[in-house]
């Protein structure tokens, strides 16, 4: 699966190994490249569109880090993220660090 090394390579470099990645992912995608070299990424799968944009829950999950594939109907992450960067249809958000 070469086509989605862009994405894992994205991951790689924007996400630290002790964060905890949240990804919604309606299509089929390999999860173990996204633990980082020594597996020190926790990964928190979201099995519904609707988690992307509730902000308690995704606080609740302690997920630093999102990445969504994102077509048309899927909500947007709520505010408490930013985007960091986007690989086809995959976008990159993460938790705005708070004061």
């Amino acid at each position: 699966r070469t086509g989605e090394r862009p994405l894992y390579t994205r991951i790689e470099k924007s996400v630290p190994y002790n964060a905890t990645l949240g990804y919604y992912a309606p299509v089929y995608l390999l999860t173990y490249p996204m633990f980082g070299e020594y597996f020190t990424r926790n990964l928190v799968p979201i099995q519904y569109p609707r988690q992307v944009s509730n902000a308690r829950w995704l606080k609740n999950q302690g997920i630093e880090y999102l990445l969504i594939y994102q077509p048309r109907d899927v909500p947007m992450p709520p505010a408490t993220f930013e985007w960091v960067g986007t690989v086809k249809k995959w976008k990159l958000y993460r938790r705005i660090p708070t004061p």
